[in-house]
């Protein structure tokens, strides 16, 4: 019995030496390992985290030494200079018509992030290169609908005949074969503003219950109300979509309204400007009469060709398609040539630069934005969209791409220009 208790005590106290199986060590092992992973994980999320809020902060210091550099010299700097950054991150710098973009990028996190001057400071994951939407709001397939993006159709054969940003924010569309005036928010809800959809122009009204035949020409009248050109009758569209007629101008777009409160009308050869009433008050150049004179009121003389723009201080800019050239209408009454040497470029990229240098292609239209900076588009084998700076020491071609361009709009708050062109859908770029 001793014996067999004594071999009993070392074969317990040999069990108790063997310790863990196999088994049981990869089981430990896995869980230290993935214990081990855990925490590589969690260190180096950590630490990406880090870097991506020291590349934020970065570019919002940077930003907040632009911003100082503006109010003291009244205009951004060329280049970024020293700038002190986060080890590792590179910062990239462009000025833009509104401003700047700067972009952050670390090569330890392959991340890079932007913040841009017309974005109030915000920042975020992307770059500085400008954002073309296709087909932004409407179908290829042409009709008429309203509703969000694609899902809207507007007008076919062709395209729509004008647009405006007004001062509400929304983009006001006139959708020429429906006979409608559309609205369209920024998120790109498309609705019917004003129109019955009837082909004729006699009756005023509120919203749907006003005729207004074939759309046109659209701009800003002031704070409160838009003028559009339906047929050959100049309507007044107040933003609760009150409609009224001034007058009838036959063959006219409406390029806009100077601060005074007249409003230009650009016909084959001449611009007109009219007082509130619609009474006439000036003449430039001769109706029907087309040449290329630069000069006074009457000496003046203009293509046939036209669309206009009329900026904040009322200068008003003309688009002369047919002598390849940008004029201008100052406020003393005196046309001269803004841009254009009357040469084109042809097929090629047209040339960049200075005024007697820049040379312009077939103008489609021009646009003023609230930085009196005005944007041109033209076409040749590509559309182009050319910006002359506010104080009009040059122009450059800010987009080759897209469709033909027949009408833009700008958006100055948020930075977006949409266009249109023959098909019966909206483009929007980002600047």
């Amino acid at each position: 019995v001793l014996m067999k208790r004594r071999s009993n005590r070392t074969y317990n106290k040999q069990r108790l030496v063997k310790g863990f199986t196999v088994v049981e060590l990869a089981a430990v092992i896995a869980v230290i390992g993935i214990l081990a992973t855990i925490v590589v994980v969690s260190y180096n999320n950590a630490t990406r985290r880090a870097i991506e809020t020291s590349m934020k902060s970065d570019l919002q210091t940077t930003a907040g030494t632009l911003e100082t550099i503006l109010q003291r010299e009244n205009k951004y700097p060329a280049t970024l200079g020293d700038v002190n950054v986060s080890e590792g991150t590179t910062l990239s710098y462009n000025q833009r018509p509104y401003g700047y973009c700067i972009s952050a990028a670390n090569e330890k996190t392959g991340t890079t992030f932007v913040l841009k001057s017309n974005d109030s400071q915000t920042v975020e994951e992307g770059d500085c290169d400008p954002v073309f939407e296709t087909q932004w709001a409407g179908s290829s397939t042409g009709g008429y609908q309203d509703g969000m993006l694609n899902n809207a159709q507007f007008g076919w054969p062709s395209g729509p005949g004008g647009l405006v940003v007004g001062t509400d924010g929304n983009l006001y569309v006139s959708d020429t074969y429906n006979h409608r005036v559309r609205k369209v928010t920024p998120e790109g809800d498309v609705t019917t503003f004003i129109g019955s959809g009837a082909s004729t122009n006699t009756v005023d009204g509120t919203g749907i219950a006003a005729n207004t035949g074939s759309p046109a020409s659209i701009v800003r009248n002031g704070d409160n109300s838009l003028l559009v050109m339906t047929g050959s009758r100049l309507r007044k569209v107040t933003y609760d979509g009150v409609v009224t007629t001034i007058g009838q101008y036959t063959s006219s777009n409406v390029a806009g309204v100077s601060p005074d409160g007249n409003f230009w009308l650009t016909k084959a050869g001449c611009v007109e400007e009219r007082r509130p009433s619609g009474m006439l008050v000036q003449t430039y150049g001769v109706c029907d009469t087309y040449d290329y004179v630069d000069g006074n009121a009457a000496t003046a003389r203009f293509g046939q060709l036209l669309k206009g723009t009329v900026g904040k201080d009322g200068t008003v800019y003309i688009a002369d398609r047919n002598n390849l050239r940008i004029r201008k209408i100052s406020q003393d009454g005196t046309v001269s040539t803004y841009f254009g040497t009357g040469i084109s470029s042809g097929n090629s990229k047209p040339i960049d630069g200075v005024t007697g240098v820049a040379s312009m292609n077939e103008l489609r239209n021009i646009a003023i934005d609230d930085t009196g900076a005005v944007w041109v588009s033209q076409k040749n084998n590509f559309m182009y969209i050319r910006h002359i700076s506010p104080d009009g020491s040059r122009i450059d071609t800010f987009s080759e791409t897209g469709p033909e361009p027949s009408h833009m709009a700008v958006d100055s708050d948020r930075g977006l220009i949409y266009i249109v062109g023959s098909n019966p859908y909206l483009f929007r770029f980002s600047i």
